[in-house]
């Protein structure tokens, strides 16, 4: 039977694992490095969903692939020519507003014109105003797929990446035909 279990830095996870002995674990958005290290020592199948480690089974979104499909349909849409000097990407050592602060004061401190059109590929950037396009996220479909790769016996891509669909806000002029 599926049971569900929290566990952060002060717990005691080996317990924990003893105490209600998962045949496998499927560990949904942000774990401390430290519950991840131990859980992968426990030898159980396990599966990251939302969340990213190496050589760890992990499903995803496809969020880079989903910002530049956006981010270039936003240019043709414009009747604009894609430029890649016009993007940019926050340090993924920097909190999410932090990086989006760096990047916005990069991009309208550049010599050139300003830009008039700003699309992230976070939610955490994206409420701003006016409002910045974004994508659907499809958390039940992270689940399904993560629980599918759990019990496969032998997978053949550790790293699964689902795609996304994109959500234009005010930040996005839409062309009406």
């Amino acid at each position: 039977m599926p049971s569900v279990l929290t566990a952060g830095p002060t717990e005691d996870v080996i317990q924990q694992m003893r105490l209600h002995a998962p045949d496998a674990v499927a560990i949904a958005g942000f774990v401390e490095p430290e519950t991840l290290s131990t859980l992968v020592v426990m030898q159980r199948p396990l599966v990251l969903i939302d969340l990213w480690s190496p050589g760890l089974r992990s499903v995803n979104l496809d969020n880079a692939a989903g910002a530049a499909l956006g981010y270039r349909r936003a240019f043709f849409e414009a009747g604009l020519l894609f430029d890649p000097s016009l993007e940019v990407t926050i340090d993924a050592g920097l909190d999410p507003d932090s990086g989006a602060a760096r990047v916005m004061h990069q991009l309208l401190d550049a010599t050139g014109p300003r830009p008039d059109t700003v699309f992230a590929y976070n939610d955490t950037a994206a409420h701003a105003t006016p409002p910045l396009s974004t994508f659907s996220v499809d958390k039940e479909a992270l689940g399904r797929r993560g629980v599918e790769l759990l019990l496969e016996d032998s997978p053949a891509e550790l790293e699964v990446r689902l795609p996304v669909q994109l959500i234009a806000r005010a930040s996005t002029l839409v062309k009406k035909p």
